[in-house]
């Protein structure tokens, strides 16, 4: 499979993938720098475009050559390395306590089913109350399908989109009310930290939409 390159613009949006010579191209008209941050694919991580050995830096890519030039249509603008790779970890940290969520409901999912003791806290207290009151196998399928969504709010979240944590805030603070209801302190305060790290990655997604659209 042929290694493709991600590149992280000023707006907070990822261009890519594109192959090296494209990338390469980019940096001999200026427009890349070498404090670009960049994800290969076989790599993975960011890092800045002057740490891949394969890129080469001509001597006459000066800084202003990204300035006063106009950059074509797929080509990124020059990073802002700090504030937008800090918005984008922020924004996958937020995103992903809807992994955490759903895959702790169906750990409980699973001990209810073995008649085990016990509970993660940070789990779905609903699907807690269908294992109870309606039991398997019909409590089962719709635990599952509850947990399905809160995994694709995870998926649309790390795509930043607002809908996915806003409804997923709602929901699982609408959950928080059960364990209220019982005096459960100590669900209730992992379901606080848990809708904590949602709201931050909820920041980071408006955030970065600024960045995106700043009129």
């Amino acid at each position: 499979m042929e290694v493709t390159y991600r590149v992280l613009g000023t707006d907070g949006k990822e261009y890519g993938p594109v192959t090296q010579p494209q990338l390469q191209s980019w940096i001999n008209e200026g427009r890349l720098l070498p404090d670009t941050q960049v994800s290969r694919s076989d790599d993975g991580p960011w890092r800045q475009a002057n740490q891949f050995a394969e890129l080469a830096w001509p001597p006459a890519a000066p800084v202003t050559a990204a300035r006063t030039s106009s950059p074509p249509p797929s080509a990124p603008a020059p990073a802002r390395p700090e504030a937008a790779v800090a918005l984008e970890h922020q924004l996958r940290s937020g995103a992903s306590w809807f992994y955490w969520i759903a895959g702790l409901s169906a750990v409980n999912t699973v001990i209810a089913l073995t008649s085990g003791g016990g509970f993660f806290v940070v789990g779905l207290g609903f699907t807690l109350l269908l294992d109870v009151f309606v039991g398997p196998p019909v409590s089962t399928v719709l635990d599952f399908a509850v947990i399905g969504i809160f995994v694709l709010f995870g998926v649309f979240a790390q795509r930043r989109q607002l809908w996915a944590f806003v409804a997923g805030i709602v929901l699982y603070g609408a959950d928080a009310l059960i364990f209220l209801k019982v005096g459960d302190w100590l669900a209730i305060g992992f379901h606080g930290l848990a809708l904590w790290g949602l709201c931050s990655g909820l920041r980071a997604a408006l955030a970065s939409k600024k960045i995106a659209n700043p009129t």
